[in-house]
Order: C-alpha cells, then sequence, then structure tokens
C-alpha cells in the first residue's frame, strides 16, 4: 500500500467526518448468552452495514479487514478505512484464540 500523502490524509479526515455525521445508529436486536452467565444484546453485522453502508459509499468511503498470521495463541486482524483519494487508516491487532478450530 502506497503511503499517502498529506493532502490524501486530509480529504480521508474530511470524508470520515463527514461520514460519522451521516451514520445511523445499529440496533441490539440478537440476543446471546454464554453458559453460566448472562444473556446480552448485540447489534448484527447487517444492522452495523445498515447503519453505516450508504454514508460510507456517499463519501467514497470503505472498511476491509484480513487475516493475518496465526502464532498458535493469537491470529492478526488488519482492519483498513480507506478513501477514494487513497488516502487510508490502517491498524493491525492481535486476537488471542481460546481453541484451535474455526470458532477460535
Amino acid at each position: 500500500m502506497q503511503e499517502p500523502t498529506i493532502e490524501m490524509q486530509a480529504k480521508l479526515y474530511a470524508a470520515l467526518s463527514k461520514a460519522q455525521g451521516e451514520m445511523g445508529a445499529a440496533y441490539k436486536t440478537h440476543k446471546g448468552q454464554v453458559p453460566g452467565n448472562q444473556a446480552y444484546k448485540y447489534a448484527d453485522i447487517g444492522s452495523v452495514e445498515e447503519a453505516i453502508g450508504t454514508a460510507l459509499v456517499d463519501n467514497g468511503l470503505f472498511i476491509a479487514q484480513f487475516p493475518g498470521a496465526f502464532n498458535g495463541e493469537s491470529i492478526e486482524l488488519s482492519t483498513v478505512i480507506g478513501h477514494e483519494g487513497g488516502g487510508h487508516i490502517a491498524v493491525v491487532m492481535q486476537m488471542p484464540c481460546g481453541k484451535k478450530d474455526a470458532q477460535g
């Protein structure tokens, strides 16, 4: 990924600021419960997409996530917020895996 210029980043920040003002709420309409713990409500990915999708697209923004290396205990997850003008914000985090299968 090319290093963005100051101008590219300025356009990204302006678009992100505008998009955030246009985003709605992601409603917690789904329920879950971990055995032995309290029940909880959560917003599923569809609810989040509905809340932010149009605002992102209308402002030339996108979000992408990519799995990375697994070190036996955690996996890397890269998240990128990008703008059509070339600016981007990228973050890599380690996500611990409780078990070594598809559910982690």
